[in-house]
């Protein structure tokens, strides 16, 4: 019961749910029957003497009146002398074909499985005239360089090869279910990734829309939308250089007259399909001269595989599956399936392109990035429309980069699932996590191409990225740039070892942590005592700006108290790791759950808002698992979150968590609950603010912190340390949302409320935060301040000190100290007098009046030498 709760939250399949998902079954290519007759067709298909003379033998899309009678007649001449379908069919049963029934359509597939446990889940793409031959070079490709190892799939789409013809009414969104339903139930794979050119660009692109939680990544060669024209390209402020006029020509070229076949397909499919339905050698003319003149003009040599053999390769299997009309039929059931107007998918999942300089259309970077989250462009300078064939080394080269910028969701770690049994080795499809983030790399690719790659985010790139013609690509589960703050000194500050609150000095941090701009403040349970009560019901009537919470036990009584106090909020809390369960309230997962879900209806009922916490969520017992089980665990959140709370709570009660063990867990939770996750560290192993930072780029929203981490033992993340790092990872939402200059007096109320100073090393406001001692450090800093500093010290209203008045001090110090002083001095001057400050270091500790007082004599020197050699001249 629980097993199948947590695989249906995760999408993952079952054992129960693959027994019922279509079954796939094995599949031998077979049209040998029908190759005679094919065979003799085209011996006895006569073809005329000589071109006529209005004919142009000339391929260039502008000039050209389709293909040359020299050039069919060679295919023709090829296809009965030296093409072997016999050997090109064994060949093709090389790989793993696969049939499979999914609702009234019939789709084949190849499917060829990595045993690398960390390969991604890739499906590839074909268009017309293309079928999944187009793909299997590479496949091959692919699955020739281990670096980054996938499990392939390639389809045949509806009407095309061994699928079954698409119904009337059947559009390209719909064959997008299809091939998802593919992937995740029939093959079941929970995440992947996908390559599409042509018809397959459609396809591609509705899946990378319709399915954004499934489709982790995309690579196009194609898009499902016309170029656009040259004045269009301008009026988006969208200049081409130089080597991109001829790939935009070309596209006019193509547009202006090169789609004839495709008015024809959209409007009269029919006749076309009927007229060439039993003649091989008018489908060859047909498809032949598009695999020609599309194809890079070098076709067959150098990386291309795209030899007159191939050509009738391709063309063998229309005719000998019967589907050179319903292919085509993928035109007429799509009219709109190119479109002039370009749209943006629904999705912030990396998007690669590649182009290729003789394909059809052109699509520059600055228009490719409109459609979808790019980070990935590339401009390679061989091949044409069929690049799976004409180069598949390129191709592959960067479909392979899928691997930096794939990121599963949703997925269990591979530890977690292993541990609890719940899938063995064989069944779990587990990719490997990548960087978190998308980083500049500028690097050649094969075959003369210049890839170039969305730049980082970080002060080093300012100057990159204002140029960039890209939007910064942030991780979108991460939540480091839009987090919420519950400040806590109130509730857990009070379990502090000094602390003692009065009501006044309640009052008086509320409403500086209020104008400080805390999302909420969070008191102790009213439950308490009837002082605490009391307190609440004061603090409640302040309309402080921040929101009200109070954190009680899981009861209806302590609710019921909470929600009489006037809160906002009610934060319950519950524990639920073995050795709570055992030592504590002594209730098993059922009672608790049943428990937790009777407060969160009652909470909710009285219209406030409502957090349901676990605690001790992270602690590990001596076999690895979490002590909270994780099915248990996870069980009892999507209860919770399905009964409709605001937030769930994960608590690092004991401070024994990892960032990695936080990531692991906060990014697993993210994919059971549609709800707010909040998380509370405490810092006993000096992780609580490194935690914190970890579970917002999993995907949490709200953090617990009090002021200077005051709490049970030794605390909880402090919100001046916790504020320090995110104004680092993002400065313009930290310094928009807090009154940051207001946090060194928000820390001394506290310290003089619980008896305490501020500690000398406290992030930001320790006295030492920004002092700088070293000679070479301080030089640097006195030049720029960021060499030596991650943070302005401005920005919360503080200022840097460069301290000069020791024996590791430099010149630089002491020359900006001697000007700041108002005095005159040559370089020279102030080495030799650094010199005597430092002997003098040596001796003892110097404060800062003894090494004022050092300098102000040796300039008084100075000038008396000064005076002197002036009278004795």
């Amino acid at each position: 019961m629980k097993t199948s709760l947590l695989l249906g939250s995760l999408g993952l399949l079952s054992k129960a749910a693959a027994a019922n998902a279509p079954v796939a079954k094995p599949f031998t290519v077979n049209l040998s029957s029908r190759v005679p007759h094919m065979l003799d067709l085209i011996q006895r298909t006569v073809l005329p003497a000589a071109e006529l003379p209005a004919a142009n033998a000339n391929l260039n899309m502008s000039q050209t009146t389709g293909i040359p009678l020299s050039t069919l007649k060679s295919l023709q001449n090829e296809w009965l002398t030296s093409f072997n379908w016999t050997k090109e069919q064994e060949q093709i049963n090389t790989y793993n074909h696969f049939t499979v029934q999914i609702g009234a359509q019939n789709v084949h597939f190849i499917h060829e499985k990595s045993k690398d446990p960390n390969a991604i889940p890739l499906i590839l793409l074909h268009g017309w005239p293309g079928s999944f031959l187009e793909m299997t070079h590479l496949v091959d490709q692919l699955k020739s360089n281990s670096s980054q190892p996938f499990h392939i799939v390639v389809p045949s789409l509806p009407g095309f090869g061994f699928s079954s013809p698409a119904p009337n009414g059947w559009e390209i969104s719909d064959t997008a279910t299809l091939f998802n339903t593919l992937m995740t139930q029939v093959l079941g794979y929970k995440t992947y990734a996908v390559h599409g050119t042509d018809w397959g660009s459609g396809v591609a692109f509705d899946m990378y829309d319709q399915f954004n939680t499934t489709v982790k990544a995309v690579h196009f060669a194609f898009l499902p939308f016309f170029a656009l024209m040259p004045e269009q390209l301008a009026a988006q402020g969208i200049a081409l250089a130089a080597d991109e006029i001829e790939l935009e020509d070309r596209a006019m070229d193509f547009e202006n007259s090169g789609t004839g076949y495709y008015i024809e397909q959209t409007t009269t499919v029919n006749t076309v399909g009927l007229a060439l339905y039993d003649n091989p050698v008018g489908q060859l003319a047909w498809l032949a001269e598009k695999f020609v003149i599309w194809s890079d003009p070098r076709r067959g040599t150098g990386p291309s595989f795209m030899t007159d053999n191939e050509i009738l390769r391709h063309v063998s299997l229309y005719y000998l599956t019967q589907t050179f009309d319903s292919a085509a039929f993928v035109y007429a059931q799509n009219p709109d399936g190119f479109s002039h107007t370009y749209r943006t998918a629904r999705s912030k999942q990396p998007l690669l392109f590649t182009n290729f300089q003789y394909n059809i259309l052109f699509y520059p970077a600055k228009l490719v990035a409109t459609v979808g989250n790019l980070v990935y462009y590339n401009k390679v300078q061989f091949g044409g429309h069929f690049p799976g064939v004409d180069n598949p080394a390129a191709l592959a080269s960067d479909i392979r980069l899928i691997g930096k910028y794939f990121k599963p969701l949703d997925i269990l770690p591979l530890c977690y699932l292993l541990g609890l049994g719940l899938y063995d080795q064989q069944t779990i499809h587990e990719s490997s996590l990548t960087s978190k983030s998308f980083n500049m790399s500028i690097g050649a690719a094969t075959n003369g191409a210049t890839g170039l790659t969305v730049p980082s985010h970080n002060a080093h790139a300012t100057a990159i990225a204002t140029t960039s013609p890209y939007q910064h690509i942030a991780d979108f589960i991460s939540n480091v740039g839009k987090f919420k703050i519950i400040e806590s000194t109130l509730r857990e500050g009070e379990q502090f070892a000094n602390a003692f609150f009065d009501t006044e000095t309640k009052i008086k941090i509320a409403t500086a942590l209020s104008e400080f701009g805390v999302d909420y403040i969070e008191l102790t349970s009213p439950c308490a005592s009837p002082a605490s009560r009391a307190d609440c019901e004061a603090i409640c009537k302040l309309g402080l700006k921040a929101k009200i919470l109070t954190h009680t036990r899981c009861t209806l009584e302590d609710a019921k108290i909470a929600c009489d106090c006037g809160v906002d909020g009610v934060d319950v809390v519950i524990g639920t790791s073995s050795f709570l369960r055992e030592h504590s309230h002594g209730k098993d997962m059922a009672a608790i759950t049943k428990q937790a879900l009777e407060v969160v209806n009652y909470i909710k009922s009285r219209g406030v808002e409502v957090r349901f916490s676990s605690e001790d969520s992270f602690r590990m017992t001596n076999i690895g698992l979490g002590a909270s089980d994780l099915v248990d665990l996870l069980s009892l959140y999507r209860a919770v979150d399905n009964a409709g709370v605001h937030r769930v709570g994960i608590a690092d009660t004991v401070g024994c968590a990892s960032p990695r063990q936080v990531y692991d867990l906060v990014r697993t939770l993210r994919g059971v609950v549609k709800c707010d996750i909040e998380c509370h560290f405490h810092d006993d192993t000096s992780c609580a603010v490194a935690n914190a930072y970890s579970a917002l780029e999993a995907g949490a929203t709200h953090i617990d912190t009090s002021v200077l981490g005051i709490g049970e033992r030794n605390g909880i993340a402090p919100l001046g340390a916790f504020l320090a790092r995110m104004i680092v990872a993002a400065p313009e939402y930290v310094k928009r949302k807090y009154d940051l200059h207001r946090l060194k007096d928000i820390e001394n109320i506290v310290a003089e409320a619980v008896h305490i100073n501020v500690p000398f090393n406290n992030p930001v406001t320790g006295f030492c935060a920004f002092t700088h001692k070293a000679g070479i450090h301080s030089k640097a800093i006195l030049n720029s301040p960021s060499t030596y500093e991650i943070i302005n010290p401005e920005d919360f209203g503080m200022s840097r000190y460069v301290h000069f008045a020791h024996r590791l001090t430099g010149w630089n110090s002491i020359k900006s100290r001697v000007e700041q002083l108002g005095l005159h001095m040559t370089d020279a001057q102030v080495k030799l007098l650094t010199t005597k400050i430092k002997a003098m270091a040596d001796v003892r500790p110097l404060a800062i009046d003894d090494a004022d007082s050092i300098i102000r004599a040796f300039h008084l020197d100075l000038q008396e030498r000064d005076t002197a050699e002036t009278w004795g001249n």
